[in-house]
């Protein structure tokens, strides 16, 4: 699969909650725990987006730029392309998932015997049904770099399941997803008014 699809279909998870599935994707949120992160203003885009190919702007890159925008600027946040305090990144991947369910499905028993000391015997089978489940996971990253120290200092990543349904609706997914992982981001949205 070329960079470009797999990447496509890696952002693809971020939306089972658009999906179907009730339970989402499962996000986890790394932090550096000595920084305040009340103290940073500006922020500004890595060049190039590590979701951007041989040089192009990918239409993934733009629905994560406007979602995290968004967040950031709920947050207090100004972007700043000359001297920002952090730098966003994006990150995705995908792995190919192999399950195998087996299920009983029909059971047969005889047996015959004879009472007192007489002679017992038996038969018994068992079928079952095995099915091959193969799956895409897909893992979205979103990465804050604080540029004065060349450090990542927070990093939200969701994991899930690639669907179709969420492959024909990247935008919405883009903004749920970015939402659900900046809701995890240690300064909730209202608490620095914008500058």
């Amino acid at each position: 699969m070329n960079n470009h699809i797999s990447n496509f279909l890696a952002f693809a998870v971020v939306g089972m909650s658009l999906a179907g599935c009730s339970s989402g994707p499962k996000i986890v949120v790394n932090q550096d725990p000595s920084i305040d992160f009340s103290s940073y203003r500006t922020y500004a885009y890595a060049q190039p987006l590590s979701t951007d190919r041989g040089g192009v702007r990918s239409v993934l890159s733009g629905f994560l730029m406007t979602a995290t925008t968004r967040e950031l600027e709920a947050r207090g946040f100004e972007q700043d392309n000359r001297a920002p305090d952090l730098l966003v990144d994006f990150i995705v991947a995908t792995q190919e998932k192999i399950q195998a369910r087996s299920q009983p499905t029909t059971s047969m028993s005889m047996h015959r015997g004879r009472g007192g000391a007489g002679t017992w015997g038996g038969y018994s089978m068992g079928m079952s049904t095995t099915s091959v489940t193969q799956t895409t996971e897909g893992t979205l990253a979103i990465d804050l770099i604080d540029v004065r120290r060349n450090q990542l200092v927070w990093e939200a990543a969701a994991t899930g399941r690639v669907t179709d349904k969420v492959r024909e609706n990247l935008e919405e997914v883009a903004n749920a997803a970015v939402a659900d992982m900046f809701a995890r981001y240690p300064v909730p949205s209202g608490a620095i008014p914008a500058p």
